[in-house]
């Protein structure tokens, strides 16, 4: 292909403003002695394949395995011709190249996603498919992604729309868990004036210029309209105002102190700023599995709750309750939707620090309403629901359908759907007045414990 040649015969030129930046982004962030590869999200389009030919060109400086990846979203009439673009331009540059296919539409209509989100999730899902799958050769990765400084302004603008906090304001990272940005910092002139010198060629996504979508509508009308009517050194303001959020976002994080899953100590509450209280109780969310849903709205009724006083509860998305006994925030669930309802609190504990009330499992006694339970193997934190398809336990060394489960036991029909099961999931951990899961009797070798009780003042 003509571009890798120009490539070539330009190796020995001075490197463009791009490459000095892509060159110094990589210098910071590599170990010396310590071997890497650089997966590329490729596209098709200017600014990837721009990130690709400085990739290519700094690889024996630098050292590193270069890959790249594309991915079919399903959605476009030329996507064909895009991957087809970008299986010849990784052959012509000797570039390994994965390519994945996925279906945005149909998990946008499972989900009830935008086209926007939908894509977004498949093509992170396939990046980190494909670190995984390196990773497991032992190869150290990293997802390079293109985005550049026009793309971090129309973030920070997006982010300002929907009401985001500090946190928003931030943008983009140029370093993310294993995604690299090392573009973040470039310039559009600056990556034309690449792709001109290295006369690349490129695929145009004819989907840019659809402004039904809003990141479309801010680059197309909004952003523009700023640079023109307001200020033309709008998107490095933006940038710079991008890069203190995160620096003040970062400082206050480090401000905030250690939580743990279960109940939430209030201590020295009153001794942290509100920015420091927020920022606790999302990570006390996080902890504990619960800030996916977690909103503005939800976040402030957290902060009322842990300011004001004991006694008192709010309602989160999952379907779980926060309630503040003293100064002990707890997650509980309730057991039965009746008017008499009883709610159970949760907290995790270490089977070190139980040793001074049971000697050994054995010890741990069978309550009625107060349970300890192995929490080793939990993905989250259990909820307090109705019994489910696919649910099931385990009694004595197998595994049960929930429904074979309530047959032997001659659980009558009427009740089996009224009951309320404590699950992991769709595996039921316990089911009140009939049994705990074989699984999640805490045994000699348990390292993490669930302890659930009835909050009997709620």
């Amino acid at each position: 292909m003509e571009s890798g040649l120009t490539i070539e015969k330009q190796k020995d030129r001075k490197p463009a403003a791009l490459e000095e930046k892509v060159k110094a982004f990589l210098g910071k962030i590599m170990q010396e002695g310590k071997p890497l590869t650089l997966l590329l999200a490729l596209s098709g389009g200017r600014d990837s394949v721009s990130l690709l030919a400085a990739l290519k060109c700094l690889q024996d400086q630098l050292g590193y395995e270069l890959r790249a990846i594309h991915v079919h979203h399903g959605i476009r009439k030329n996507a064909d011709m895009d991957e087809a673009f970008c299986r010849e331009l990784c052959e012509s540059w000797q570039i390994p190249l994965d390519v994945f296919h996925v279906d945005v539409p149909a998990l946008a209509e499972e989900k009830k996603l935008s086209i926007e989100e939908a894509a977004r999730i498949l093509r992170y899902e396939c990046f980190e498919k494909a670190a995984k799958e390196l990773e497991a050769k032992g190869e150290t990765v990293r997802v390079c992604l293109a985005h550049h400084q026009t793309d971090q302004a129309e973030t920070v603008l997006l982010h300002l729309l929907r009401g985001s906090g500090l946190k928003g304001l931030g943008g983009m990272q140029e370093v993310r868990g294993i995604y690299l940005r090392p573009m973040l910092s470039v310039s559009e002139e600056e990556i034309n004036a690449y792709a001109s010198a290295k006369e690349l060629t490129w695929r145009e996504d004819e989907s840019n210029a659809d402004t039904s979508y809003t990141r479309n509508r801010i680059r197309r009308e909004l952003l523009p309209y700023l640079q023109t009517s307001f200020n033309p050194n709008i998107v490095e303001n933006l940038c710079a105002l991008a890069e203190t959020a995160s620096e003040d976002e970062a400082c206050l994080e480090s401000l905030v102190p250690p939580v743990e899953k279960g109940v939430l100590k209030l201590t020295d509450w009153d001794t942290l700023p509100p920015a420091v209280q927020k920022r606790t109780l999302q990570a006390w969310m996080r902890e504990n599995g619960l800030e996916k849903d977690l909103l503005k709205v939800h976040l402030d009724a957290l902060m009322d709750l842990a300011n004001g006083a004991s006694g008192r509860r709010i309602s989160l998305p999952s379907g779980l309750t926060v309630y503040k006994s003293y100064d002990i925030l707890s997650i509980i669930g309730f057991l039965s939707e009746a008017a008499e309802e009883k709610a159970f609190g949760l907290e995790y504990l270490s089977w070190e620090s139980l040793k001074n009330r049971f000697k050994a499992p054995d010890e741990i006694p069978d309550l009625p309403d107060e349970k300890w339970l192995k929490a080793d193997d939990l993905s989250g934190v259990p909820v307090w629901r109705k019994r489910e398809p696919g649910d099931y336990l385990y009694v004595g060394q197998g595994r049960q359908k929930l429904k074979d489960f309530f047959i032997n036991r001659k659980v009558p029909r009427e009740e089996r759907d009224s009951l309320m099961l404590l699950a992991d999931g769709s595996h039921v951990l316990w089911i009140p007045g009939w049994r705990v899961s074989d699984a999640a009797f805490v045994r000699p070798d348990t390292k993490t414990i669930l302890h659930i009780w009835e909050v009997r003042d709620v």
